[in-house]
């Protein structure tokens, strides 16, 4: 699983949109599924772990972002489009014209960068993984 969460990030960085934000979340937030069911690692080690404030916003993420809705936005005072908002906590803008994509995520008011986020937490499995002894599958880091 850890395995597709570094996919689905290269998948971000290749095409950041709201498809490609949602899977990497979901993926990274249920690795931690994997982890329980292995049973090698003790169960009040993965909870602390998961306690982190970083897997708090993927926890978010993952759980409100179920409820895609695609909105459009007043063009009056912005050239952004609301494309791909998760419903209630998060909006991306994408400027029109073939401009360059710029992906903007908020979380209660102040905004998160993606793909920042997401180094992050590939970074904080690959260690969990290496402390505790878990093979990694494709071995790798981003």
């Amino acid at each position: 699983m850890l395995a597709k969460a570094v996919h689905d990030l290269q998948d971000m960085r290749t095409g950041l949109n709201a498809y490609t934000v949602f899977n990497f979340f979901v993926t990274c937030y249920h690795v931690m599924d994997y982890v329980k069911a292995l049973g090698t690692v003790d169960a009040a080690e993965v909870d602390r772990f998961s306690q982190d404030p970083d897997f708090d916003v993927a926890r978010f993420l993952c759980n409100r972002g179920k409820h895609f809705e695609l909105r459009a936005a007043s063009h009056k005072e912005s050239n952004e489009v609301l494309m791909g908002a998760v419903s209630g906590i998060a909006r991306s803008g994408a400027v029109r014209s073939g401009e360059p994509v710029r992906w903007r995520l908020y979380i209660e008011g102040t905004e998160v960068r993606p793909i920042d986020l997401a180094d992050r937490l590939v970074l904080k499995w690959e260690q969990f993984f290496d402390s505790n002894q878990i093979p990694r599958r494709n071995g790798s880091s981003v």
